[in-house]
């Protein structure tokens, strides 16, 4: 037999793709240990989401957009493959493959690659549409079912005078995850569609000007969510579309979230630390994220110089006549099971890159307007008289993994020993074996007592992947100028 005889037989004999339904359970039959199926991705789909259930075996989903996947040459875009009988795969816009349009293949294959049958859902989320007036703050939610996203269809006025483009400043809010927004043409949409404007920074609060041809009768307003609970149902948003008519006009209306703190009688971690737990902070920089401790009643911070790279000077307006924003963004833990909540803006004070150290200072909300009168003095922490002896139990707080996709995480507590000293070109530094992740550089490192001792600035793994060693600048590296104004 001819070698190309013997391909035509071999594709003769593989089973075509079965098509899905969107939300319809389907049957499969895993002859020698595989089905394949495949489920049409409109252009403006938020997610999708596939579900194995009855299977009698254990079965993989592998999934590629555009073509067939092949998990032996490692082709295929994403796959699910827990010890589990069934499985789960949930994609949507954040995913480090994105989402396409077009036709996407699905492979599910049996452990063991024997015959084998299950079900499987392949169900398109598509993003929860509403309807919104230009000036009009609009509530919405953000559900799992729609893919964490929506889709906000603003009628825009008709235009005064001869401008070509008008502009609009296009806010929106999420009190408990990082949101992303981008302003598309209506019936425009997908991956390649070019948007009017767009927003994507790690906050909950996006805030940006967009212009749009004069012809434009209506925009879309598409909001996607970020929760760090991979399992969040449903997420609060507001959305605020405004005009910026005429030049130089400054909208009275905003949605600023408002600096609050949470009550000092509100017991955040375990005593004596909870004075430590509410003056520890995040800190949002132009390149990143991490950790910072209130050092001060009237809002100075003590963080790493790397954590607030390039904010040596203020972000710019945005238009005509509005203010130079704060160039880092601060939130406090009100409840220790949710992350903070970003609403205090700071200016960078002062800052050692030789000793990646920083004073940082909060003067305002994220607009850079003064803080309420009624929020007193801020959580703070107080120097321990001396430094740690070798071998005395250490305690650290911070935000790990801040900054990354899904930008804000709850407040976790370290401890470990003072497990030595390195002279180090900055000067000497804490060893401990308390974690220390990404995120927590700038977090305070305390004693028994509830004292500040230093701050992590990094840490080295193990190359054995046994374990690893955490570095604190402690008191001592502060230049005397920066203790003097302190106080210490």
């Amino acid at each position: 037999m001819s070698a190309l005889l013997l391909l035509a037989c071999l594709q003769a004999a593989a089973p075509a793709p079965i098509q899905l339904s969107s939300g319809v359970a389907t049957p499969l039959q895993l002859v020698a240990g595989s089905a394949r199926g495949r489920v049409q991705i409109p252009a403006n789909a938020a997610g999708l989401s596939l579900a194995t259930a009855d299977s009698s075996a254990d079965v993989r989903l592998f999934v590629k957009f555009g073509g067939a996947p092949d998990p032996d040459s490692g082709d295929y875009d994403l796959a699910s493959e827990d010890l589990w009988h069934e499985e789960r795969l949930y994609i949507t816009e954040r995913d480090s493959i994105p989402l396409e349009s077009g036709m996407c293949h699905v492979l599910v294959m049996a452990v063991g690659g024997e015959d084998a049958a299950t079900t499987l859902t392949a169900t398109v989320l598509k993003p929860r549409m509403y309807t919104a007036a230009v000036g009009v703050p609009l509530s919405i939610e953000l559900t799992r079912a729609h893919g964490l996203a929506a889709e906000v269809e603003v009628p825009l006025p008709a235009v005064v005078g001869e401008a070509a483009e008008r502009a609009w400043l296009v806010e929106v809010e999420c009190p408990n995850a990082d949101v992303d927004v981008e302003v598309l043409p209506v019936g425009r949409r997908g991956l390649f569609a070019e948007p009017y404007g767009f927003s994507n920074g790690l906050l909950g609060y996006e805030r940006f000007v967009c212009t749009v041809p004069r012809a434009a009768q209506r925009v879309a307003v598409r909001v996607a969510g970020f929760p760090e609970i991979d399992f969040a149902e449903r997420l609060p948003v507001r959305v605020l579309v405004q005009a910026l008519e005429p030049p130089g006009r400054v909208p009275t209306r905003d949605l600023c979230p408002t600096p609050r703190l949470s009550a000092p009688d509100v017991p955040l971690a375990v005593a004596p630390f909870d004075r430590a737990a509410r003056a520890t902070v995040v800190v949002f920089g132009p390149l990143g994220a991490g950790s910072g401790v209130v050092v001060s009643p009237d809002g100075l911070v003590l963080t790493c110089a790397h954590v607030v790279a390039g904010a040596d000077r203020p972000a710019p307006p945005l238009f005509e006549g509005d203010a130079a924003r704060p160039p880092l963004a601060v939130g406090f833990t009100h409840d220790p099971v949710e992350p903070p909540w970003p609403t205090f803006g700071a200016r960078l004070v002062e800052y050692r890159e030789d000793l990646d150290l920083a004073l940082i200072a909060i003067e305002g909300d994220l607009l850079g307007r003064p803080l309420p009168a009624q929020l007193g003095a801020l959580p703070h922490v107080l120097p321990a008289a001396r430094a740690p002896r070798l071998g005395e139990r250490l305690v650290g707080f911070g935000y790990p993994g801040s900054g990354g996709t899904a930008s804000m995480v709850s407040l976790t507590m370290t401890g470990g020993l003072c497990a030595g000293y390195s002279r180090e070109a900055e000067g000497v530094l804490l060893k401990t074996d308390a974690a220390v992740h990404a995120g927590v550089s700038g977090g305070a490192f305390l004693n028994q007592e509830g004292q500040l001792l230093g701050i992590a600035v990094s840490s080295v793994n193990d190359g054995n992947a046994g374990g690893s060693i955490g570095y604190i600048a402690p008191l001592a590296l502060l230049p005397e100028a920066w203790r003097a104004r302190l106080g210490w």
